[in-house]
């Protein structure tokens, strides 16, 4: 199922931009939001029929609709696409630009930040003394955040090619809610859930609009956010260890949301040399 999911995410990107070359943001706005919150549905649908008497394997099973939906609407939306033959050096060129790395370091630190935070904010809050419920749900918040930034976002953004002032606010609303959970966990937690889950889906789906800007074949511009996504998600996968770590050392989660502000702020040195004027110049330089 993991494989299928990656193959998805890679290659819907390059499809987007090839088949709605005019609505790239909005439609890769609905991606991502789709991708959020079915996964969110999946995970509450999945307990709950569970909770009504279905066995485990039937109620895995009903995950199924959803994906025939998806089939269905491929089969109606994509049924006159063509693809050309892949070019099998364009990878190794792409990963000798140092733009590429960019754009996967980048992806990655933001990332890291979600897993951690679907990994232990539940748990930080218990340490807290919540309940499993209303930590919970706390982490719904934080998802339904997630899949609607996803989409207002790249809406909004939609009609400058110069995203970095989007971007930078994705990354201010990530800084004010991993800050609230390190210092004022208690004071807003539904406030902190809400900015984080907002600050990291929209930094999503628009960094796959800006990596998509980068290039104007589809072929290419779908290759560069599949390498992003890959790499950055192998470095995303270290977050909720290193959260883990600091844990502990310190006893606490909140060194680890100090250090996933400390991502947000590197990352936004990242965006400032997304500028759309050198994108062809950053995509020609080799290493």
């Amino acid at each position: 199922m993991w494989r299928r999911r990656a193959f998805i995410q890679a290659a819907l990107p390059g499809i987007i931009k090839a088949e709605f070359p005019q609505s790239i943001p909005v439609v890769t706005g609905l991606y991502s939001a789709f991708l959020m919150g079915g996964g969110a549905l999946g995970a509450r649908l999945t307990p709950l029929l569970v909770n009504h008497g279905y066995g485990w394997r039937p109620a895995l099973a009903w995950l199924a609709a959803p994906a025939l939906v998806a089939l269905c609407a491929a089969c109606f939306i994509l049924s006159d696409s063509r693809s050309d033959r892949p070019d099998k050096a364009l990878t190794g060129r792409l990963l000798r630009r140092p733009r590429t790395w960019t754009l996967i370091v980048a992806f990655g630190l933001v990332n890291a930040g979600y897993s951690s935070a679907v990994a232990w904010l539940a748990s930080y809050y218990q340490s807290l003394g919540w309940s499993s419920g209303d930590s919970g749900n706390l982490v719904a918040l934080m998802a339904i955040c997630q899949a609607a930034a996803a989409l207002a976002l790249p809406v909004l953004a939609r009609r400058s090619i110069d995203r970095r002032a989007f971007l930078r606010m994705t990354l201010a609303m990530q800084a004010v809610g991993f800050a609230g959970f390190a210092f004022m966990p208690q004071a807003a937690p539904a406030v902190w859930a809400a900015l984080c889950g907002a600050g990291l889906g929209s930094s999503f789906s628009l960094a796959i609009v800006t990596a998509l800007d980068h290039l104007p074949r589809p072929e290419e511009a779908g290759v560069l956010v599949a390498l992003m996504q890959g790499g950055g998600f192998l470095i995303a996968s270290l977050g909720p260890f290193a959260t883990a770590f600091l844990h502990d050392v310190s006893g606490s989660f909140a060194p680890g949301w100090v250090m996933h502000l400390l991502c947000v702020a590197s990352v936004f040195f990242l965006y400032m040399r997304f500028n759309p004027s050198r994108y062809a110049q950053a995509m020609q330089s080799p290493i």
